[in-house]
């Protein structure tokens, strides 16, 4: 009997879309495939004309693992079963590629210590801080910002933790307090907590020199986390 496979590897599931894929690049000449996240990694594997990256950012294996003691009852049941199909899924995937690329050592570690001799390879995140040091500060009052991709599940569950656990209190103490999620894609979970009106949720900004310069505090929370915490720096 088959194993049932990663939730994440259902985007691509069966023949077609493969097949589709590799047509395509065999067609139009591409000198590389280059391949995002583990729900895109199938399409990858019919292509034998070009050598394919595939690029994984985090571990996900790992932090399908930490959802499992998530204070979230759903989250948890999900884990339980996603979690190794999710690392059953990687060990395959991780073989089938040129290279397969990770934002931190440590995601690297992890990833071979599932699929030794694997070819993966750490291409660390940047960040231009003599930039950041030229921001001119000028915080406004009582507000804390988040900044992050917020489709992204660990930074959804941050901000969630953050605005429905921790935000109310902190308001007793600080009435006019203030706190902007800040970051493309916001999902569904994380537009709701704007409902809350000390909270708002701006989706893609394409300069964050003025959030930053008005922030009281930049919040770093990530009970659930992988990769490099780009928004430390």
């Amino acid at each position: 009997m088959r194993r049932p496979a990663a939730l994440r590897g259902a985007y691509c599931e069966g023949p077609g879309p493969p097949r589709a894929f590799a047509q395509l690049i065999a067609r139009d000449g591409y000198d590389l495939v280059h391949l995002g996240h583990l729900r895109a990694a199938k399409l990858g594997l019919g292509v034998r004309s070009v050598p394919v990256v595939f690029d994984c950012v985090d571990a996900l294996s790992v932090l399908w693992q930490k959802y499992r003691r998530s204070r979230s009852y759903k989250r948890r049941a999900l884990a339980a079963i996603e979690a190794s199909r999710v690392e059953r899924y990687e060990r395959q995937l991780l073989y089938e590629f040129a290279r397969c690329l990770v934002s931190s050592d440590r995601d690297r570690t992890e990833l071979l210590h599932l699929a030794p001799g694997a070819p993966v390879v750490t291409v660390p995140n940047a960040c231009d801080v003599s930039e950041l040091a030229k921001v001119n500060r000028r915080p406004r009052p009582s507000r804390i910002i988040f900044v992050g991709r917020m489709s992204y599940e660990p930074n959804v569950v941050a901000v969630e933790q953050f605005a429905l656990n921790v935000l109310p209190g902190l308001a007793v103490a600080h009435p006019s307090l203030e706190f902007r999620i800040v970051g493309a894609t916001p999902n569904r979970r994380v537009r709701r907590l704007a409902a809350d009106r000390r909270v708002s949720v701006t989706g893609f900004l394409p300069d964050l020199s003025s959030e930053l310069a008005e922030a009281t505090i930049s919040l770093c929370n990530v009970p659930v986390a992988g990769g490099t915490q780009n928004k430390v720096l």
